[in-house]
């Protein structure tokens, strides 16, 4: 009897150690970083944990950071050419929210050709983080999400992957789903996928050479808890490791 509650001691131990090297951390860090040559306007959705108000135009090779729960979900999107006045009403010539500074929860659902990053922070040893770079509304900039792991990662076995688009939209979107500014400088693709099923045939077999590493091309990463941080990336210079 002494014999089977000394392993079940140790067995139980061991778990708590395991759980304890794999636990989340209180927050998590999502930053982002704009290595376009222009300003990009992020657009965040989600359950809570905004960036702050002054965090709304990312210059050419600016960044920020700020830290969500380790429940986090949400979506990101970049809007690009925007001009918004003191109240926030204005518009964008590509992402555009119905017009607004503020996007809303709602309102992604209307916007087509986007490159969006979608989160679902599970927080849990039995639930592990899910990220992807989607394809699923269209595309109008290259974007990559990379995941940091913590000092004390224990799950170095099974580690993420990074999720991207890099494609030019002026060489890889068909032309007649292009959408342009000044009738030469493609802002956007106008394809999106209903599902797995794409609007267009032609957005698909284009964006499918094009970006492998995107959904729906490729399904949501999933990462362990022990995941610290992701960095989103637009207009990624080499491809993420």
């Amino acid at each position: 009897m002494a014999s089977w509650a000394a392993i079940f001691l140790v067995t139980f131990t061991s778990f708590l150690c395991s759980c304890a090297a794999e636990s989340p951390s209180a927050y998590k860090t999502i930053r982002v970083v704009n290595n376009c040559a222009f300003p990009v306007w992020p657009a965040t959705v989600g359950s809570t944990n905004f960036p702050a108000a002054q965090m709304k135009k990312v210059g050419a090779g600016e960044s920020y950071s700020w830290n969500v729960d380790p429940f986090w979900w949400g979506s990101i999107w970049g809007r690009t050419g925007c001009v918004f006045n003191s109240q926030g009403i204005g518009g964008c010539d590509s992402g555009d929210c119905a017009g607004k500074l503020q996007c809303t929860a709602g309102s992604q659902d209307q916007i087509t050709a986007i490159t969006k990053s979608e989160f679902e922070l599970l927080g849990g040893i039995a639930k592990p983080d899910t990220y992807s770079v989607t394809l699923e509304n269209g595309y109008n900039l290259p974007m990559s999400v990379v995941p940091s792991y913590a000092a004390n990662n224990v799950s170095n076995s099974r580690p993420c992957e990074s999720m991207e688009c890099r494609a030019n939209a002026n060489v890889v979107c068909p032309k007649d789903l292009q959408e342009k500014k000044k009738g030469s400088v493609v802002t956007a693709c106008n394809g999106h996928f209903d599902g797995y099923l794409p609007s267009s045939p032609a957005f698909k077999e284009a964006f499918k050479k094009a970006c492998p590493r995107a959904f729906p091309f490729q399904s949501s990463t999933i990462c362990p808890p022990s995941t610290a941080s992701y960095t989103l990336i637009f207009c990624p210079r080499r491809p993420s490791p």
